[in-house]
């Protein structure tokens, strides 16, 4: 992995309001300085233009600078012909259960529904896209109309719930709203099947990741399918064109913008693709979610960084958010007739609850404390090692089918919603804990066949019937799971 130099992203960040007044100009970025068609090692303040022109063609005052004079020294700048990008649109694919990569339609347009994830507000599921596929006239705010449908012409299946506002453009500027990343979520109504999963790409995002030059993604939206590029820059901001030809620029000072570019003679994104998300090409992470692309540019694409869109719009991936719902599933079925949950809870969902938040940061805190995941010999960090290694499928099981969920819940419900860590350690188990245990992992074993680690769970929990968790997770791991490399990956008689 190469990083551009410090210097040269400080220097992007402090030129492109002025670059970006010049006439002609749409963007600055970083990126590796191209000569005739070819990458060069040279990292350059990358500066995108509608129309590359002679220099002797433009006004003096309006020339991009050659040179730009930072405190580390000189940086060279490197302008790039992508005529006017435009946000993309149109998508009419039809899905069910509903999963990233196909369509949705809006007040505001057709659409691609990059990703199933949770919201950290209240733990229930959204469905991630962009600001520009939910809004109309006005991106600082949902429109009136906010129901969401797949396929456009569709039925309803949700609400857009939640952007990342576009404001006002200052006076004088040429674009009329500006905002660090296009984003914004719709809510899943409860009678709608989802599926934690990208079409023709996997079950994503679990990893998060930000992107870095000459990195291989892939991203699937409905118009144009699965498609391949490589990351060229980053820290871009740009300002793009809409069909009713107002500008807006996206990106900013955090690293919110990249680009991608297609292979020769390829495109990577057309209209209907806005909203998809990027990942890897092995699938290790996820990086982003595509906005706008320029059919000039050969093949270059832009997207939003997801961990910024994350932040921002406060969500989760399905291993912790699916955790957090099955807390806060817990909370509501025992605590429903407390005062404390009566006064705050908000059955119904959509928006945050205090008690449900501090029963979640509990649980983090226990987890952190006593569940790690370097495996030492005890029952304790055995655990946390499988629960880590497990994530993805044991996050998968839970939030796609009742039954292993409710087994869970039999099992750990009442311990999940303990009020402090030491409640957490002393609460004592019931004799039949083992029973749920086993029921909810023969369900994981039919939901995703393979999963490995599964046995040593199985006899970790069924050592908790009728011990308390203090007792527990101090013991030492039984010398016949210590003898099997079954259930603890990586050991065997000798190791042991």
């Amino acid at each position: 992995m190469r990083e551009f130099p410090p210097e040269v992203r400080a220097a992007a960040r402090l030129y492109a309001d002025p670059i970006m007044r010049l006439q002609n100009v749409v963007g600055v970025g970083v990126a590796y300085r191209q000569v005739e068609g070819a990458v060069t090692d040279e990292p350059a303040v990358r500066v995108y233009v509608t129309r590359k022109l002679p220099r002797d063609a433009v006004p003096v005052e309006h020339r991009v600078p050659v040179q730009l004079e930072t405190e580390a020294g000189e940086v060279r700048t490197d302008v790039v012909e992508v005529g006017e990008p435009q946000f993309l649109f149109i998508d009419d694919a039809t899905y069910r259960p509903i999963e990233g990569g196909c369509q949705i339609g809006t007040a505001g347009g057709y659409g691609t529904a990059g990703a199933v994830m949770y919201d950290r507000r209240d733990q229930t599921v959204v469905l991630l896209t962009n600001n520009h596929v939910l809004t109309t006239a006005n991106p600082g705010e949902l429109p009136a109309n906010t129901m969401v449908t797949q396929p456009g012409a569709g039925k309803g299946i949700g609400h857009s719930k939640r952007i990342v506002p576009m404001f006002l453009a200052p006076l004088g500027a040429d674009f009329t709203h500006y905002a660090t990343v296009d984003a914004g979520i719709v809510a899943v109504d409860s009678n709608v099947p989802v599926e934690f999963n990208v079409v023709e790409v996997g079950r994503h995002p679990f990893v998060v990741l930000p992107p870095y030059p000459g990195l291989q993604v892939v991203h699937r939206g409905w118009r144009t399918q699965l498609r391949e590029g490589t990351v060229e820059d980053v820290d871009v901001s740009m300002i793009y064109k809409m069909p009713n030809g107002e500008r807006r620029r996206i990106g900013g000072p955090e690293h919110s913008v990249f680009s991608i570019r297609a292979p020769e003679d390829h495109v990577t994104s057309m209209k209907g693709d806005s909203g998809s998300l990027v990942v890897d090409a092995e699938g290790a992470a996820a990086r982003g979610l595509v906005f706008a692309a320029s059919e000039l540019s050969g093949g270059l694409t832009w997207a939003c960084e997801l961990g910024t869109i994350m932040s921002l719009l406060e969500l989760d991936t399905l291993c912790t958010g699916s955790l957090n719902a099955l807390i806060r599933r817990s909370a509501f079925r025992r605590l429903a007739d407390r005062w404390a949950l009566a006064q705050h809870l908000d059955a119904a969902g959509g928006s945050r609850n205090s008690f449900v938040d501090e029963l979640i940061g509990t649980v983090s805190r226990f987890r952190d404390q006593h569940l790690p995941p370097e495996p030492d010999g005890s029952v304790g960090l055995a655990i946390g090692g499988a629960l880590q290694r497990l994530a993805p499928d044991l996050a998968f099981a839970i939030s796609s089918d009742e039954d292993a969920a409710g087994h869970l819940d039999r099992a750990f419900g009442e311990w999940l919603v303990q009020p402090t860590v030491f409640d957490m350690l002393e609460y004592r188990f019931s004799d039949d804990v083992g029973v749920h245990v086993s029921a909810a992992l023969d369900r994981m074993r039919e939901i995703c066949p393979g999963t490995s680690e599964l046995s040593l769970l199985e006899q970790m929990f069924k050592l908790m019937a009728g011990r308390s968790v203090r007792e527990v997770l101090v013991q030492p791991l039984p010398e016949d799971v210590l003898r099997d490399p079954e259930t603890v990956p990586g050991r065997d008689e000798q190791s042991s």
